[in-house]
């Protein structure tokens, strides 16, 4: 199944209306669709180009999972566009039309089988000597982790008897390296020199093809000599 957003020049949807363009219209290049929604299963669907010219057409990005029946053609006529079924999460390619002087753009959202997962175990507490830290870690998105953002930030450790206005901005840059793994993250730490423990959090950040972004986080407590 799938949905388009309809996007049509006066002359294309004139020739729509009549099943054929008429002899006087004229136009350098027009699509019938900009938007196409394709569910998480295999499948092909038609794109009609309206064209006085001869067109071309490309993919954006190279994917191995779409296929065009064919890379141009000549006026009016209409190209094939095939899928495989997803099994991963949601996915985009744009394809690109061409005419001398002028592009269109089709954009197909295939589905995905699953929505992005991702989660630490839990935090840790480590001894002033302490080099590197491994995190538990848990998500279905093996296959992106290189797109993972993350961010360290520094916070302020507190005794029972402190209030947050008592105690100063924390220091930072005490951890570093930090890399995600299928199972785990890791981050080396420079030795805690200071009078008192000391906090850092590690956030990680998927961002969806909406927008729409998941995020976790854990936290390392490194205690003072």
């Amino acid at each position: 199944m799938k949905k388009r957003l309809l996007f049509l020049s006066f002359a294309a949807l004139a020739a729509l209306a009549s099943c054929e363009k008429s002899s006087d219209t004229t136009f350098d290049l027009a699509v019938d669709a900009v938007d196409i929604k394709l569910e998480n299963t295999s499948g092909s669907t038609k794109v009609n180009v309206w064209s006085t010219k001869h067109w071309t057409a490309r993919f954006k990005d190279p994917v191995d999972w779409a296929s065009l029946d064919r890379l141009e053609g000549e006026g009016n006529s209409a190209i094939t566009f095939s899928w495989s079924q997803n099994v991963d999460i949601e996915r985009q390619v744009s394809l690109i039309f061409d005419v001398p002087g002028k592009s269109d753009t089709v954009l197909f959202t295939q589905k995905g089988a699953f929505e992005p997962s991702m989660s630490f175990t839990g935090s840790q507490t480590v001894d002033a000597a302490t080099t590197s830290v491994e995190l538990g870690f848990k998500t279905n998105l093996v296959k992106h982790l290189d797109v993972i953002e993350n961010e360290v930030s520094y916070l302020k450790y507190l005794f029972d008897d402190e209030d947050d206005e008592d105690v100063p901005t924390p220091e930072g840059g005490w951890v570093q390296g930090v890399s995600v793994s299928e199972e785990m993250v890791t981050a080396t730490l420079a030795p805690n020199t200071g009078t008192r423990p000391r906090r850092a959090r590690i956030t990680l950040k998927f961002t969806k093809l909406d927008g729409k972004t998941t995020t976790t986080y854990a936290e390392i407590t490194q205690m003072n000599p």
